[in-house]
């Protein structure tokens, strides 16, 4: 790869756009990467058309300082979101350029590596990894990974738990 175009990243495999660039393991190139999920695979665009995608903290309660920046598919002023006891059910088209847009309809790494039974991945199903991942959490993994399939809706990020920090 001579000269990386940066203005238009592509996708990954595990859902995201690119938002880095950097070398795998072993190789001398230097490619688009995902540090969210240290991947390093380009696939092609997925079809966005008609998809929704809803925060990854739908349905929980907003955290105590922080705020959406999007209400009604329109940005919100900072101080209108200050409830604890609010609950995000921040649902926007999908769209690329979402914060921490990740796409989970057919094909997606979500779809494949999820477990419909538990939810957690499937490299932890391996009984060799429960404990060395998640010892204490190794009782909630179930003895069956079944992958979960394409999902309704793809997910983003809206700020409401963490912030932005």
């Amino acid at each position: 790869m001579d000269k990386i175009d940066t203005t238009n990243p592509p996708y990954m495999a595990c859902g995201h756009r690119a938002n880095s660039l950097g070398k795998k393991a072993g190789d001398n190139e230097l490619g688009w990467a995902c540090v969210i999920c240290s991947c390093f695979d380009v696939i092609e665009k997925p079809h966005l058309e008609g998809r929704r995608a809803r925060c990854t903290s739908y349905g929980r309660p907003w955290g105590r300082d922080f705020h959406c920046i999007y209400i009604n598919d329109k940005r919100t002023d900072v101080n209108s979101c200050r409830s604890k006891e609010t609950i995000c059910n921040c649902e926007r088209p999908s769209d690329e350029f979402l914060p921490f847009f990740e796409y989970r309809g057919k094909g997606s790494k979500y779809a494949k590596q999820h477990c419909a039974n538990c939810r957690y991945v499937e490299i932890a199903h391996i009984k060799k990894q429960k404990e060395f991942f998640v010892p204490k959490h190794s009782s909630k993994i179930c003895d069956n990974f079944t992958p979960v399939g394409p999902q309704e809706f793809d997910a983003f990020y809206c700020g409401c738990s963490v912030g932005w920090d």
